[in-house]
């Protein structure tokens, strides 16, 4: 986590996050 990390990278992480938890949750995962 950089400290340095503005409010606008900050939301970015989180919906790149919230992204990632969800493919993780489909049965595409399995194919990788």
């Amino acid at each position: 986590m950089d400290p340095q990390c503005s409010p606008t990278q900050l939301k970015l992480r989180t919906f790149t996050f919230r992204l990632l938890n969800f493919a993780n949750n489909t049965p595409a995962k399995r194919r990788q």
